[in-house]
């Protein structure tokens, strides 16, 4: 037996009678929220209204197809949309008390709406501000912007300078901006050395720099005029500083 031949025959469809309940429903729909805010009134809301009283909009009685030329099909009300809704009143009561409600709510949730946005502008300001002050607090900015240029300005002019006591002087001012930058940085340690040794290798990109200056600075410190410094290693020595202060934006 073949299977195709037990299957049922389809069933016809009137596109039409379905095109004409999605018009009335789609149509009902809008005019009754466009209606909300003219009070129901004038000729549209008469045709609108007696959609929801379950008469024929168009003829007075019955449901009206307009795909089928106007022909209509008569039959009686059902009692009415809205006065099954409100029993005790009369339809079009039901239908202006509905509307004037919903009109209310509207009024009232575009009002929360409104109150929420104002809420979330003034919120995520705060946040903004607040991120813009963590950020700002990570930055390792000793002291102000003018005030770090003029230092650094006084470390070149010495390191310039054809005196090794300037020199020496250069060393020890960045050394000192340095230890500067790791305060403001909240690394843990009491000294400049510890401060670096809390520093993994990948946070700084000059960590070695960092050392080697410090530890020039710790010879210079410690041996005095015993440790022998030529102009090129002073040269060299501040440029590694150099370095470290242009990752952290200090000069």
């Amino acid at each position: 037996m073949n299977f195709f031949n037990n299957l049922p025959d389809p069933i016809f469809i009137n596109l039409e009678y379905v095109f004409f309940l999605l018009y009335r429903m789609i149509r009902g729909v809008l005019g009754f929220f466009a209606n909300l805010f003219t009070g129901f009134r004038g000729g549209s809301s008469d045709r609108l209204r007696g959609f929801y009283e379950g008469r024929n909009s168009f003829s007075g009685s019955g449901s009206c197809n307009p795909f089928l030329d106007g022909s209509c099909v008569s039959s009686s009300g059902d009692g009415g949309f809205f006065s099954r809704i409100f029993g005790g009143l009369p339809s079009w009561d039901g239908v202006m008390v509905l509307g004037y409600g919903m009109r209310v709510f509207l009024f009232l949730l575009g009002l929360f709406l409104l109150f929420v946005l104002v809420y979330s502008i003034l919120e995520w300001r705060k946040i903004q501000q607040a991120s813009d002050k963590h950020i700002e607090s990570l930055i390792p900015v000793s002291e102000k912007q003018t005030q770090t240029n003029q230092r650094w300005e006084e470390v070149l002019r010495l390191i310039e300078s054809n005196n090794e006591t300037d020199w020496r002087m250069a060393i020890l001012e960045a050394d000192a901006m340095l230890e500067d930058m790791t305060i403001s940085m909240n690394l843990p340690g009491e000294t400049l050395g510890e401060r670096l040794k809390s520093v993994g290798p990948g946070d700084w990109l000059t960590l070695q720099q960092a050392w080697e200056g410090h530890k020039v600075r710790n010879h210079i410190a410690h041996q005095g005029s015993m440790y022998k410094l030529d102009h090129r290693k002073a040269l060299e020595t501040v440029r590694l500083f150099e370095e470290v202060f242009h990752e952290f934006k200090i000069i």
